[in-house]
């Protein structure tokens, strides 16, 4: 429990470091809720189904509604391959058609209760209105605290590098969740997210508050 503390006080600290630096940045609240329905096909092929909402303007609009289809395989114990599409319908009429693929990593160190995780994934997303193609190479890092059989808490780094026009870093992402297993496939899952624009003239920065349920099929 000390530990968990302590990472918790650390990520705090590392949070408000930013926002001191971006207190010019335009600041938006937003909230993401939704599912995720996974069904392990065989020992090493899932399948899973994801639904979100987001919204926008300080919480007062919905800005997207998405709908996500998956396929992951895992290649040994530590490795798994998984492709993605998802389908955006946002308000302003400009649907999304993305597909991405990850790679990811996964290592735990049994003796401190922790688990390490490091994806990279590639994504093309295409605007429907306009057919503009928007091009992300994404890498994460996540690290897991096991509090209890039914607690987890967890902190992710994600940077975000653009392809289209100038190829260079456009963002980076920090998160602070925590896993409560309500049943034996059911998984509840809150999180703040702090979404922060860079190398644009009028960056922006939105913070995320989250709700998701992920429900393991038989």
């Amino acid at each position: 429990m000390k530990k968990a503390i302590l990472l918790a006080i650390g990520l705090t600290y590392f949070i408000s470091g930013f926002g001191q630096e971006s207190e010019k940045l335009l600041n938006e609240n937003e909230a993401w809720v939704g599912f995720t329905l996974k069904k392990e096909v065989s020992d090493r092929v899932v399948l899973s189904f994801d639904q979100q909402t987001r919204t926008m303007d300080d919480l007062n609009g919905i800005r997207a509604h998405l709908l996500e289809l998956g396929l992951k395989y895992k290649l040994s114990k530590h490795f798994s391959l998984k492709g993605q599409y998802r389908y955006t319908l946002r308000n302003n009429m400009k649907n999304t058609d993305r597909i991405s693929l990850d790679l990811t990593t996964k290592w735990k160190y049994k003796p401190a209760k922790l688990t390490f995780k490091y994806r990279v994934r590639f994504q093309n997303t295409v605007v429907s209105y306009t057919d503009q193609n928007i091009t992300y190479l994404r890498n994460r890092l996540s690290l897991q605290y096991k509090i209890s059989k039914k607690w987890n808490i967890y902190t992710e780094y994600e940077s975000f590098f653009k392809f289209n026009e100038k190829n260079e870093f456009r963002g980076n992402r920090y998160s602070f969740g925590a896993k409560y297993k309500v049943t034996k496939r059911i998984v509840l899952n809150a999180f703040y997210q702090l979404d922060q624009e860079i190398n644009v003239k009028s960056p922006s920065r939105q913070n995320v508050y989250g709700l998701l349920l992920q429900w393991n099929l038989k």
